[in-house]
């Protein structure tokens, strides 16, 4: 255990909070985190959104500044998934990796994907400024490392892919600046 993470026993009520094995420290230091009442009688909305992860949520906020009536419905506590325990580190990166996009769908998909990746972290610096939310947003930078069943080779396909489809990339070594 470190100091962001403790052990959480599985039971009937924290699953309710998180699919995990782990809370991060927020979950249980914030007062009723994630926790909102349930619905008590049929409802009518433009929009139903199912699911209060990121994307849920951002999806509401936004169908909601279109002026749609929005009801979110979420099986436990919103943010209570995979949401709820991100490091909201933003970044353009694709876990599947570029090069496997350009490889896979061509170059045009991978470089729309790249496109919508970054639409998607400058989306939500403009919600922080519009809402005047604390939260400590702020551009830095992002390290892709190689793992040990991996070879420079691959580091080095990534690096040229993420340059075709326009990324600000660069490579370095350690220590780092």
């Amino acid at each position: 255990m470190n100091s962001r993470t403790e052990k959480l026993e599985i039971t009937p009520e924290s699953s309710r909070i998180t699919s995990g094995a782990t809370l991060p420290i927020w979950t249980h230091k914030v007062p009723n985190y994630g926790s909102f009442p349930t619905l008590q009688k049929d409802v009518s909305a433009d929009v139903t959104i199912v699911g209060g992860g990121l994307g849920g949520l951002q999806t509401a906020y936004l169908m909601s500044k279109l002026g749609k009536s929005v009801v979110l419905v979420e099986a436990r506590d919103v943010m209570s998934g995979e949401s709820g325990r991100t490091t909201a580190h933003l970044f353009p990166a694709v876990d599947d990796r570029y090069f496997e996009l350009i490889k896979t769908h061509g170059l045009e998909t991978a470089q729309v994907v790249a496109d919508s990746q970054r639409a998607a972290v400058d989306l939500i610096e403009k919600i922080v400024k519009e809402e005047n939310i604390e939260c400590e947003f702020e551009r830095l930078d992002g390290y892709l490392f190689l793992g040990p069943e991996h070879t420079t080779a691959l580091l080095q396909k990534e690096y040229d892919a993420a340059k075709q489809v326009g990324m600000d990339v660069e490579i370095t070594t350690a220590p780092f600046p």
